[in-house]
């Protein structure tokens, strides 16, 4: 370069600094200098060189780092929202001679949200911050979407530079929300109605069927038998769906439980049988599900002829199938208290019971047998009643000889709802042996008789002598 003398220069040097790393950069410039020999016929004379002192700070841009994905844990409708967090990170090294990151959010897709300023702080070197992301349970369904962040190098606080766009990232946010099983039956009550002791129940099939609706839904598996109490019986679950893979939302087994009544006691009865089911998915432990049956069922008494002695002679007794009334032996025209009986319906009047229809079918009896009250027109008596008529029954004992008179008594156990039960034959015996007096006193005349007979009893030993 040249420069006349006493002229300012016309040109000027460029000093940099290499950039290839950040930092303090300091060096040295020397600037060698040549007289042109212009006042001296052209011979050029050598200067003192000069020494510049360059010195200057590099800065490195921020350094972003996001997730490329958030995935939030599977939650189920109406549980509370799954949340994570979304981390912006400044990755580039905390010297000094950084810059600061600031992040922008864009809006979230629906149904996810984003809690916290669309806008980050400046985020140092070496440091995060994060924004919490969830998901919406309001509808069942697997959601993904994209949430975007416009990120800028600031030399706010660091090199003083303007802002250095470093673009757009964007983060995938997925999640899913599950419609819980939903166990509906096909009846949620099962009555019996009115059965007799001994009568057999044929089981009552329930169908179950998953209701759940969504796009994205559980199965519905069983877990477990039924739990039922009192004179009920279940039975089930039946093998199929639910306790295999589960039941799709939608599908039904049909008879996956049955449920009885065991009708060997009376009684009133009513419970509420549990049905244990689990909604699962493949994403979250199950959650329990359970379902009620309530039980209904009265099972009655058969009703039971009964003869309950109240006066008079003869002994009574009974066997499952007649009742015998025995005068036992009486003495010729001796006189027999008349013997009076109650008719009764034999069952426990505590418990559920049917009535006792009944009828004898004869209204005479043969001699010498006397019957009063009897009747064969159908009487009816509920559990524990008894007849108020009394029956009568006398033995006439004008006549020697044993004697025996039978009537078949006529029952039924009815009740109103089911069909009249017509109960066995039963016999209704009397019995009783008429017999002559014993040991009589001799009368007067019978003591001249026997004189008599003495005296020629001992004139015929003496003449055979």
């Amino acid at each position: 370069i040249l420069v006349a003398a006493g002229a300012a220069p016309n040109t000027s040097f460029t000093v940099g600094l290499d950039t290839a790393s950040a930092g303090a950069k300091s060096g040295t410039a020397r600037v060698s200098m040549t007289s042109d020999g212009t006042f001296n016929g052209g011979i050029t004379t050598a200067l003192p060189a000069q020494d510049v002192t360059v010195s200057g700070n590099v800065f490195r841009l921020a350094q972003a780092n996001l997730p490329a994905s958030v995935n939030l844990a599977a939650r189920r409708v109406g549980e509370a929202s799954a949340s994570a967090a979304l981390v912006i990170a400044n990755t580039a090294s905390n010297d000094g001679f950084s810059e600061g990151l600031v992040g922008n959010l864009g809006a979230a897709p629906v149904p996810f949200s984003v809690t916290g300023p669309a806008q980050t702080a400046l985020i140092a070197a070496g440091g995060s911050t994060n924004r919490s992301v969830s998901l919406s349970t309001a509808t069942a369904g697997s959601f993904s979407g994209n949430v975007d962040v416009a990120l800028v190098s600031s030399g706010l606080g660091t090199s003083g530079l303007a802002d250095f766009d470093l673009g757009t990232q964007s983060v995938n946010l997925t999640g899913k929300v599950y419609a819980s099983a939903v166990a509906q039956l096909s009846t949620n009550t099962i009555n019996f109605g009115l059965k007799r002791v001994g009568d057999v129940v044929a089981s009552s099939g329930v169908n179950v069927t998953n209701g759940a609706v969504g796009v994205l839904t559980d199965v519905l598996k069983s877990n477990g038998a039924a739990s039922v109490a009192g004179p009920f019986t279940a039975s089930g679950p039946a093998a199929g769906a639910l306790t295999g893979a589960g039941l799709a939302a939608g599908a039904t087994q049909n008879a996956a439980y049955g449920f009885g009544l065991n009708t060997s006691t009376a009684g009133n009865f009513s419970t509420n049988a549990t049905l244990n089911f689990l909604s699962s998915n493949p994403d979250m432990a199950d959650a329990a599900v359970s379902q009620q049956v309530a039980l209904q069922g009265v099972v009655n008494n058969i009703a039971k002829p009964g003869i309950n002695k109240q006066s008079g002679a003869g002994t009574l007794s009974s066997t499952i199938s007649s009742f015998t009334l025995d005068f036992g032996n009486v003495v010729q025209n001796t006189d027999v208290a008349p013997t009076l009986m109650s008719l009764l319906n034999a069952i426990n009047a505590a418990a559920p019971g049917d009535r006792l229809k009944i009828r004898f079918d004869h209204t005479t009896a043969t001699a010498p047998f006397v019957v009063s009250s009897f009747f064969d027109v159908f009487v009816e008596l509920d559990p524990g009643a008894s007849l108020a008529t009394l029956l009568s029954v006398d033995l006439d004992t004008a006549a020697l000889g044993s004697f025996n008179d039978s009537f078949t008594i006529e029952a039924y156990s009815v009740n109103g709802v089911l069909a009249d039960l017509a109960l066995a034959s039963i016999s209704f015996n009397f019995l009783g042996n008429v017999v002559a007096a014993s040991n009589d006193v001799p009368v007067p005349a019978t003591w001249t008789l026997l004189g008599v007979g003495a005296v020629a009893l001992w004139r015929l030993r003496r003449r055979r002598s």
